[in-house]
């Protein structure tokens, strides 16, 4: 949410798109924002999934064990069945063969150009990925979404003009943590 909330103070456009997007999917706000309200929603969710894109809370994956023999195409290298290996997903998400311009932050790069769809992709994997990746994730999302739509619903929000443009830093540990930061909420009516 740290950094949901810090991209999002600084793009009045993608602000706005996100809030035209829950106003008009929750009619106009007359219904509850729920999870059911996704569907009507392709660039929050696209928004919400780059934000965990560039900066996965937990930038380092639990260690795994490989189940038998692994050779790499590349250069042969031979990891024997036992090795225990740790997926940096931080690294891995900014791969240029998956993910065009991985340093640039462009949530519509989850937007399907056909269907104009929400489109996740199966190189993000920040909740991890196979049988044994978090079983908290429906409810993560979920909850991200929800508050997000509470808070566009209420307020607008921004970097405060006279500070500095944000910085994006963060401590890298075993979960990424944003620089402490201000935000002006302003009330909608």
């Amino acid at each position: 949410m740290e950094y949901l909330m810090l991209h999002l103070s600084i793009r009045a456009e993608s602000r706005k798109r996100i809030y035209d997007e829950l106003k008009k999917a929750t009619l106009s706000f007359s219904e509850e924002i729920s999870w059911e309200a996704r569907d009507g929603c392709p660039f929050t969710l696209s928004f919400i999934e780059e934000v965990l894109r560039v900066l996965p809370g937990a930038p380092l994956m639990r260690p795994r064990y490989i189940t038998h023999d692994v050779r790499l195409d590349d250069d042969g290298l031979l990891f024997p069945k036992g090795t225990q290996v740790l997926v940096n997903a931080y690294s891995a998400m900014r791969e240029e063969k998956h993910f065009k311009e991985p340093n640039k932050f462009k949530p519509d790069r989850f937007i399907d150009p056909e269907t104009g769809r929400f489109r996740p992709s199966k190189n993000c994997f920040t909740f991890s990925t196979g049988p044994r990746h978090c079983i908290g994730e429906p409810l993560s999302r979920a909850e991200v979404f929800i508050f997000l739509g509470y808070i566009m619903k209420h307020f607008d929000f921004r970097f405060p003009l006279d500070e500095a443009t944000p910085d994006f830093s963060y401590t890298f540990g075993r979960i990424i943590r944003a620089k402490p930061y201000d935000l002006i909420f302003e009330q909608r009516i």
